[in-house]
């Protein structure tokens, strides 16, 4: 009787020859077997060897194998890992909704965008391993889990409960390996329906271009290297359309800092800071709070404004398309301060029954029935919070007066061609190019705020010598 040990140590195996037979074959016998391979026979073994000897003694002389001990294996622990409470958007899972409800997908964006503070994940520790056991009692030892593999940055804040918690505003970027927030999102391929629409609290950089009707709004700075259909975009800092735009007369684009672009084409756009155009702008509504930078450009049809100096290469075309030209000009001041007339005129309309009437109340030696007394009274208290929101609105008006003023340049120079068709509004006064003047030629208003032209660097001349003044249209 022999006890054989697999070379793992993980089972031990009782070998009776066929030839043993009466006392031969004992428990003792078998343990004293095991024993010398080391392997000890524990209570639960006792029954397997004595099935084995039972076995070998009714049998007809065959030898008889009996696995009786084999290892407990160990437990090797998981690794850590990160759970994340915010996922990537499904977009498959979105298109294929029910057809019952609308949904502008649009809207459904593909990005991840997440606020300081925001809960967005968790470390999952690793879990605990159990050693195993040979069947000569040693130690199988268990593989210790490994911490989770993720290398976060500075942007991520990971707490002492393993809460993960976003450090700033901005768009999460993950790998199977590390994850951070970027204040700067970079899409590499077209905004369309495989990104939705762009609302980010940071810059933005578009590889290629921007499909129709799609919208990009952002904080900081926009970059699109491609062409830009008739899309919106807004950006908080500078503008740039490196693959210019085609607007479709319903497109907008306006940047609180600089927009430059290649080409504009039938839309409109707003810049506070320079307006920068490359090559042309066609049936275009543009707003360049400050200074024009245009020196090479064709700005042919539709409407410019310009509040500072500008430079533009060609102004209208030789087929005399209508061009309106606003000098000094601030298009959102202007609109604020028409408004702020409609409100002063409306409450001056207001005012004017109730002042008729509290004076005819008022009128010395007249005596007052009760009922007049009440009215008089209500009708002072009426006019007080009338009066004071006539004077609030007033104040309004005369410092969006003061601020037009303050920042109001008209100065823009036509570098190479001034066609026929162009019109220079100035506040009331209109002036309609009557022929083709080769540049340069510049446009400003005098000391006298009178306007005037001048050839290169030559004297001053009042711009009717080159434009009919006339009356401003009704509506314009």
């Amino acid at each position: 009787m022999r006890v054989v040990v697999s070379s793992d140590a993980t089972q031990a195996e009782l070998i009776i020859p066929g030839e043993l037979e009466g006392d031969s074959l004992s428990l003792d016998l078998a343990r004293a077997a095991a024993m010398e391979t080391g392997v000890p026979i524990l209570d639960h073994h006792e029954q397997d060897i004595l099935d084995a000897i039972e076995q070998a003694r009714a049998g007809n002389g065959e030898a008889v194998r009996r696995v009786f001990a084999s290892a407990t294996p160990p437990v090797d622990a998981t690794d850590g890992r990160v759970e994340w409470t915010v996922a990537e958007p499904d977009l498959q899972a979105m298109f294929e909704e029910s057809d019952s409800e609308a949904v502008d997908y649009r809207e459904v964006s593909a990005f991840v965008m997440v606020k300081a503070g925001d809960e967005i994940g968790r470390l999952i520790a690793p879990s605990r391993s159990e050693d195993g056991v040979d069947v000569r009692g040693n130690a199988i030892a268990a593989r210790e889990g490994r911490p989770a593999a993720i290398s976060l940055d500075a942007t991520i804040e990971a707490r002492d409960d393993g809460t993960l918690v976003a450090a700033q505003d901005g768009a999460l970027v993950r790998t199977p390996t590390t994850a951070t927030i970027q204040d700067h999102l970079r899409i590499d391929e077209s905004v369309d329906y495989s990104t939705g629409n762009v609302k980010f609290e940071g810059s933005v950089h578009i590889r290629k271009c921007v499909k129709d009707r799609f919208e990009v709004h952002a904080a900081g700075d926009v970059t699109i290297e491609g062409l830009v259909e008739m899309a919106t975009i807004n950006a908080g800092g500078n503008l740039h359309l490196k693959g210019g735009m085609t607007g479709r007369e319903h497109g907008a684009v306006s940047a609180r800092g600089e927009l430059a672009a290649r080409f504009l084409d039938s839309l409109s756009a707003e810049a506070f800071g320079t307006f920068t155009l490359a090559k042309e702008a066609i049936s275009c509504v543009i707003a360049a709070h400050a200074d024009l930078n245009a020196p090479s450009a064709a700005i042919i049809g539709g409407e410019l404004s310009v509040g500072g100096v500008g430079t533009v290469g060609t102004l209208g075309s030789e087929a005399g398309v209508h061009t309106l030209v606003r000098l000094g000009d601030a298009p959102r001041l202007r609109t604020r301060l028409a408004r702020l007339d409609e409100i002063v005129e409306a409450l001056e309309e207001a005012l004017r029954p109730k002042r008729k009437e509290f004076s005819k109340l008022s009128e010395p030696g007249r005596t007052l029935a009760v009922k007049e007394m009440e009215r008089q009274m209500e009708l002072n208290m009426e006019l007080s919070g009338a009066e004071q929101k006539l004077s609030r609105a007033t104040e309004a008006r005369e410092a969006a007066r003061a601020t037009m003023a303050e920042h109001r340049t008209a100065d823009l120079t036509i570098n190479r061609l001034l066609c026929q068709g162009v019109v220079f509004r100035f506040d009331e006064r209109e002036f309609h190019v009557r022929d083709d003047e080769r540049g340069p030629i510049t446009i400003y208003l005098d000391v006298n705020t009178r306007p005037v032209f001048r050839r290169g660097d030559g004297p001053a001349n009042s711009i009717t010598a080159i434009a009919d003044p006339k009356a401003i249209p009704e509506h314009p």
